[in-house]
């Protein structure tokens, strides 16, 4: 991956990652947002299945094109 590359997936991931954040109110401990071409990749631990679900939703809405992207939310619930 060039240089130019990994930058834009470092800014979308830390845009995404603010977003998901925001909307399940910090409930994710240990949040990561990894970007790879159309692939999103969340993971973290919580305590709610409902944080999960919010995390995803987040992370789908910080996307401009949605139907371009999967979402895979590798969040541990515990």
């Amino acid at each position: 991956m060039d240089g130019n590359k990994t930058e834009v997936a470092g800014s979308v991931s830390e845009s995404i990652e603010k977003v998901v954040e925001m909307r399940t109110g910090g409930s994710v401990r240990d949040l990561r947002v990894d970007v790879n071409d159309h692939l999103i990749i969340i993971s973290g631990h919580t305590n709610t299945y409902y944080a999960k679900q919010l995390a995803s939703h987040a992370a789908l809405d910080a996307v401009e094109d949605r139907e371009c992207v999967t979402v895979t939310n590798d969040i541990e619930v515990a």
